[in-house]
């Protein structure tokens, strides 16, 4: 079971990581990481993203649901639904990670998963997002950005067919450059300098039409080594260590 640590007063899952050898000059504690979303705690429900964290539905209606210990999006219509873990990273570097443990498609329709990078933490639709995309039985990866509501694609690739079984979607932050990685494999790199700074993350998501369905499971997010938001503000994340003996 992953073990909740205490940080300036919000427990915090690390499954089950502790971080060490941590510098920090704000004077206050910062979140440990990496931070661990498996909805453990959530009970089934509709109109809800929460788990073992809140968080806050901004991106279209509310209309993720919990669904077995994971997030559900069914069958909800054009518009993409998505929202952002209410934990502020401290830093705009980040790698933000999800699995997609379901992702139907019955080959009409438009289906989106997709994990989300440099939230605002407010109601503005800027952020980077790295989905996976099923439009009419044709599937693919795309790299895209928000800024002000504005979606602008960045990059796209064709996959071979539907996926199958449970794919990881990985999009990581550092500076202006961007990377996206699908089930380890580093897809995309680019250079943008349209968001630079967002200190949440998140996912969202499109099922227009019946029997679309995906759901999303083990969310994680983590700060970059060295990451900041300029001026003295530094953070480093080092010689990560198991923990024992905790229950």
């Amino acid at each position: 079971m992953p073990t909740h640590l205490h940080s300036g007063g919000a427990s915090l899952n690390t499954g089950g990581w502790a971080t060490s050898d941590f510098l920090d000059d704000l004077g206050v504690a910062p979140p440990s990481m990496p931070i661990y979303e498996t909805w453990t705690a959530a009970a089934n429900g509709i109109n809800t993203m929460s788990g073992d964290y809140l968080w806050t539905p901004f991106v279209g209606g509310n209309l993720w649901g919990v669904e077995s210990h994971a997030l559900k999006l069914e069958n909800s219509g054009s518009a993409a639904h998505g929202g952002r873990i209410e934990i502020d990273l401290g830093t705009s570097d980040h790698r933000v990670a999800a699995e997609v443990t379901e992702f139907a498609h019955p080959g009409t329709g438009t289906l989106v998963a997709s994990v989300a990078a440099r939230m605002q933490g407010t109601a503005a639709m800027t952020f980077y997002a790295w989905d996976m995309l099923a439009v009419t039985g044709s599937y693919s990866l795309l790299l895209l950005k928000f800024v002000a509501g504005v979606q602008t694609n960045i990059q796209g690739l064709t996959l071979p067919g539907a996926p199958t079984g449970t794919n990881l979607l990985e999009l990581d932050v550092l500076g202006s450059t961007v990377r996206a990685f699908y089930n380890h494999v580093l897809r995309v790199v680019v250079t943008d300098t349209s968001i630079p700074v967002g200190q949440f993350a998140g996912v969202q998501g499109v099922a227009n039409g019946a029997g679309n369905r995906t759901r999303v499971d083990n969310f994680s997010v983590r700060a970059a080594i060295g990451a900041g938001t300029g001026g003295s503000h530094r953070r480093r994340f080092f010689g990560l260590a198991p923990l024992t003996g905790v229950r």
